[in-house]
């Protein structure tokens, strides 16, 4: 009888988690700053600052999640605007730059600070998943994220 040596098999390099991607439309800097600080170690968080660079950046990427500011100056659509042609509720004419760009399944939560304006109810009805009031609470930001994103599989090497 011959005696062979068998030699482990390389592990592979255990991945880091992939991470959720989360486009977030927001015209302010300071917004937008809050929120890397709160969700980059976490995230991939991609920011839009209008509707225009948020359709582009829709027309390349499938994200887990949007968070929509409502006010975005300077801009012919709203967050709501743009929530209702990203889940097919629009009744105008939608730009031409949001042509086929259609994300229904993808949940969208509404970050605004005019909650005396939109109610949590309305903004669910026009295409919303939720909503979240600024200034942000962190706890409540994460709380919504963990039960609209969904849980990451972690797969062991072997």
């Amino acid at each position: 009888m011959e005696w062979k040596r068998i030699e482990p098999k390389a592990r592979p390099a255990a991945a880091a988690p992939a991470k959720g991607k989360i486009l977030y439309v927001e015209d302010e800097d300071p917004n937008w700053e809050l929120m890397v600080l709160a969700l980059r170690d976490k995230y991939d968080l991609t920011r839009a600052r209008d509707p225009k660079e948020a359709f582009a950046a829709l027309a390349k990427t499938r994200f887990s999640l949007i968070l929509m500011d409502i006010q975005l100056g300077g801009s012919e659509l709203n967050g709501i605007d743009v929530t209702q042609i990203l889940k097919n509720k629009y009744r105008g004419d939608a730009p031409s730059y949001s042509t086929g760009i259609r994300c229904p399944q993808t949940p969208i939560v509404f970050v605004t600070a005019y909650t005396a304006r939109y109610s949590k109810a309305v903004l669910i009805r026009v295409g919303g998943d939720d909503m979240l009031t600024k200034p942000l609470d962190l706890g409540l930001l994460s709380a919504t994220l963990a039960r609209l994103l969904p849980p990451v599989s972690v797969t062991m090497g072997g």
